[in-house]
């Protein structure tokens, strides 16, 4: 069992004043059968005028925010501590064959599994990554036909990474290993663009 204990802090500082804006926050760990969240707090300065939590899509907890009066900067500091315990993993190349699940969760007219129906839900497209070839070949290397699932994921996140879009054939030497233990995203849609943003995240763990 591991315990973390996270501090995210994210600050905006805006050219000028913001009369009005609205704020999402992804900023509180999921519970699982091997992750539980021990205390979760925000600290928004200034105070929101109005504020609710709420669930997205993928059942992960959000906070939306409002501020309808003038300000120039905004702090959001989440201070969070979360429990992981042990799991036994399955061996990746025991997983299914990758195109078989593709062909599992493909429109039937058929009931399907609640298992399947929630894993439908990611593998729809996103309107933020627009289908291009190029992604299409970063990833055609690691999902040969047959290979298990489990298998083409680890070595797809063991990449090395495109250097920058339109760059073709570039590749950098820094492999996509990072894990995402917490989603730490902050989006803001305000009437006037920041001018500076800072964000910073302080991990510590104890066994």
């Amino acid at each position: 069992m591991t315990r973390y204990a996270v501090r995210h802090t994210t600050v905006y500082e805006y050219g000028g004043d913001v009369a009005h804006s609205h704020h999402l926050l992804h900023l509180t760990p999921r519970e699982f059968e091997y992750q539980r969240r021990l205390s979760h707090s925000l600290r928004l300065d200034p105070p929101p005028s109005s504020s609710r939590e709420d669930l997205d899509a993928f059942g992960n907890v959000i906070a939306r925010l409002e501020y309808d009066r003038s300000h120039d900067r905004l702090s959001v500091t989440a201070d969070m501590q979360v429990e992981v315990l042990p799991r036994q993993r399955d061996a990746l190349e025991d997983s299914e064959a990758w195109d078989r699940v593709r062909e599992r969760l493909s429109y039937h007219a058929s009931p399907m599994s609640n298992a399947d129906l929630e894993a439908c839900r990611f593998r729809m497209r996103s309107n933020h990554v627009p289908p291009k070839q190029a992604i299409e070949d970063y990833a055609r290397e690691c999902f040969k036909s047959g290979r298990p699932i489990g298998a083409a994921a680890q070595a797809l996140t063991r990449q090395p990474a495109i250097v920058a879009a339109g760059a073709a054939g570039a590749r950098g030497a820094v492999p996509l290993t990072v894990p995402l233990v917490v989603p730490l995203v902050v989006t803001c849609v305000a009437e006037h663009a920041a001018a500076a943003r800072t964000a910073e995240t302080r991990v510590s763990a104890a066994t």
